[in-house]
């Protein structure tokens, strides 16, 4: 077993046993969101990531705070060590879920911006004021469409 595994794994067990099924919750959200993404039309998962066109999300409780920036730690954990490239999409995707089981409310931004002949696209998801995938959009992108997704206790 080389180091960096045998380093990895030893990190791992140090974490709570919480921290450990956050970690794993990241891995299969990060790994299902990327399936998605990958092999199906946007159409047809778009009605899954919430109201169109709604672009606020309630104010968060300390605790819920804390909670969207471990899920954002781990999402970013998970996107360096998979094997795959992991779009901001996908990273949006999976963050939006795993909050949502949290009864924590959530908006993904899809901005668009053209460069030259190209048009490149990035999301990103925030809980308020908190950006917890993707960071704020720049400058230079339009934003294009906001899915909302409230929670419901």
């Amino acid at each position: 077993m080389t180091v960096g595994i045998r380093k990895s794994i030893h990190r791992f067990l140090q974490l709570s046993w919480d921290e450990r099924w956050l970690l794993l919750e990241s891995g299969v959200s990060v790994s299902l969101a990327s399936a998605v993404v990958r092999m199906l039309p946007f159409g047809w998962y778009r009605s899954q990531l919430g109201e169109q066109g709604r672009a606020e999300a309630s104010t968060l409780s300390p605790t819920q705070r804390e909670v969207a920036l471990q899920i954002s730690r781990n999402i970013r954990r998970v996107k360096a060590r998979v094997p795959w490239m992991c779009t901001c999409m996908m990273e949006a995707i999976a963050g939006q879920s795993m909050l949502h089981r949290r009864h924590i409310d959530s908006v993904l931004c899809i901005g668009v911006r053209r460069d030259e002949e190209k048009l490149h696209f990035h999301a990103s998801l925030r809980c308020h004021d908190l950006w917890v995938t993707g960071g704020p959009m720049e400058e230079s992108f339009s934003v294009l469409l906001t899915f909302s997704k409230a929670s419901k206790p």
